[in-house]
């Protein structure tokens, strides 16, 4: 069950890819939201459910697999409605890693040098987003910004490398986004924010089942 259910994410997460080369628009409103269920899927089949650790990771991985949902429209309505489901997700990550325990509290230092390194990139994308949606669009983004960054710092303080780079994964590729969208656009950008997102979420998956199973 588990290889079928990583060959299933494997594949759609390819398939996704291929979409922000070639676009397609219907097999990416497929297979997008196919690769974040099929997480869900190896979650529960590893035992997640057993635990209230468990229990958030499947929460978290929901609510981003319905903001990737709302992101698939190009609205600034489903931009933000995106924006809020994946702040949920951030939070509910940030709960599973202090229900699996702070042990290296000094490895926030680690974390702290990530956000010194990117803060600059994330301060424009706030002020792209205010610039280019006023309040309404640049507070919310601060926000979020704000709480990925707290989420990525409990991360490192769970001692765990790979749960670990797994937030810092996600972090750039939220970081990547917003600079497409409020900053410069790229024509690579697409690519490489599914390419980060999806690993991110697959390494972060990876790394809380491997502290569960200890």
């Amino acid at each position: 069950m588990l290889v079928s259910l990583w060959v299933a994410f494997a594949t759609c997460a390819i398939l996704d890819w291929w979409c922000m080369v070639r676009p397609n628009r219907r097999l990416e409103a497929v297979v997008k939201p196919a690769a974040m269920l099929a997480l869900v899927g190896v979650a529960i089949a590893s035992g997640a459910l057993g635990s209230a650790a468990g229990v958030m990771l499947v929460v978290a991985l929901a609510f981003c697999t319905l903001g990737d949902v709302m992101l698939l429209g190009e609205s600034d309505a489903r931009f933000r409605a995106g924006l809020t489901s994946f702040l949920v997700g951030h939070v509910g990550y940030a709960v599973v890693f202090l229900l699996l325990g702070l042990e290296r509290p000094s490895w926030a230092v680690g974390a702290a040098l990530l956000l010194a390194v990117t803060l600059p990139l994330g301060w424009g994308v706030v002020r792209g987003a205010q610039r280019l949606g006023g309040t309404a669009m640049g507070a919310p983004v601060a926000v979020y910004i704000g709480v990925i960054g707290a989420m990525t710092v409990l991360a490192w303080m769970t001692g765990s490398w790979v749960i670990a780079l797994g937030a810092s994964t996600f972090l750039l590729s939220d970081l990547v986004l917003g600079h497409d969208k409020f900053v410069a656009p790229q024509s690579w950008a697409r690519l490489a924010i599914m390419v980060l997102y999806l690993v991110a979420q697959a390494v972060l998956v990876v790394g809380v089942l491997g502290v569960l199973a200890t």
